[in-house]
């Protein structure tokens, strides 16, 4: 370090490593902000996607049953005609079965069970016209989870029954189970209480899991309360939440004709994955960087020093009254400050050999 040479090299190289740490790091987080903002963009459109999806498929459910609604027997409210045309006509659907309901609410299954379902919401609203789908509830047919669909049985313009239809309460969750970002990432379904109705996680559906409820249990639940709430009142964009320790991202959008929001989540480990491949190639980058610039410091204090050493030397030679040597050409051709050194030594030189010449000649 006491030459010009190792502290040129030692400053300069410090110099290039700091910069090029800084350089990488405000690389790294602008490029983890633009990362984090675009897959924001996709997981809320995957989230729309998925909604319509949900969508097309209730209502394909829906059409179903109001076109079995416009049979003439199924209009006749006539069971004896009704109920093999119902037996015949679950074979051919998706439904596990499918019933006439009268407008006192009691409903007769094509199996020839029946049940009283005139509380239910869903047998209300097709009584009152509307084809509808209910949340996922507990049969009192079955005693399972289940999902109701319902449709008006219209005759002469009048509502004279409905006519419902009953799938698996995880039918929801088998439209859902290829969604999802990343490798990690998966899509559900929520009710308008927060209840979970569609979920990869069939347990979640089964325990009609509603962490708003539960969180006042468990804290550990109160960042997936905050999120479902601020669904549910947002109903559409984007938010970030934490769940048994891990940082997500959730984009969600309503299921229109129902009371559901559909949710897409993400892992932000998933979201930020391509930054790995960047931040490892920023580091290979900074070292090579490095060592470019510790050989062009080298290269460039030895070209700075060299001359000024040449030049020590001939100072030294003048200390020593030693003048028999005449500085070279090349240094005297310098433009720099070694240069100018170099020449004023070359005067001191002459200017002594002439004064020496004059002593000599007195």
């Amino acid at each position: 370090m006491k030459s010009i040479k190792s502290k040129l090299v030692v400053y300069f190289s410090i110099l290039i490593l700091l910069l090029s740490i800084a350089i990488g790091y405000i690389s790294i987080q602008r490029a983890s902000t633009a990362l984090t903002k675009e897959s924001e963009k996709n997981i809320v459109a995957l989230s729309y996607e998925g909604a319509k999806l949900i969508k097309n498929n209730i209502e394909t459910q829906k059409r179903t049953l109001e076109m079995i609604a416009l049979r003439e027997d199924i209009q006749s409210m006539d069971l004896e005609l009704q109920l093999p045309a119902l037996q015949n006509q679950v074979s051919k659907t998706n439904f596990m079965d499918i019933a006439v309901a009268q407008l006192d609410g009691t409903a007769y299954y094509s199996d020839g069970t029946t049940s009283q379902l005139g509380d239910r919401e869903y047998i209300k609203n097709a009584l009152n016209g509307e084809s509808n789908v209910s949340d996922i509830l507990l049969s009192r047919v079955t005693n399972n989870l289940v999902l109701m669909y319902a449709a008006p049985i219209q005759r002469n313009g009048k509502v004279v029954g409905a006519l419902i239809g009953r799938r698996d309460g995880n039918s929801l969750s088998y439209l859902i189970d290829d969604s999802g970002f990343g490798v990690e990432g998966y899509g559900y379904i929520i009710n308008r209480e927060g209840t979970v109705v569609g979920h990869p996680d069939r347990a979640l559906v089964k325990n009609q899991f509603n962490p708003i409820k539960e969180s006042n249990q468990d804290d550990s639940l109160k960042s997936l309360a905050e999120l479902y709430e601020e669904i549910l009142e947002n109903k559409r964009g984007v938010s970030e939440y934490t769940f048994e320790g891990k940082n997500m991202y959730a984009g969600y959008a309503p299921i229109e004709g129902t009371n559901w929001m559909f949710i897409y989540t993400s892992f932000e480990d998933d979201v930020l994955a391509g930054i790995l491949p960047l931040r490892n190639a920023i580091i290979w980058v900074i070292g090579i960087v490095f060592i470019l610039g510790i050989i062009f410091t080298y290269i460039l204090g030895n070209s700075i020093s060299k001359p000024i050493i040449e030049t020590v030397k001939f100072s030294k030679n003048i200390s020593d009254l030693d003048i028999s040597q005449d500085i070279p050409e090349k240094m005297l051709k310098k433009k720099d400050e070694t240069g100018e050194i170099s020449k004023a030594f070359q005067n001191i030189i002459v200017n002594l050999r002439e004064i020496i010449q004059e002593v000599n000649d007195s």
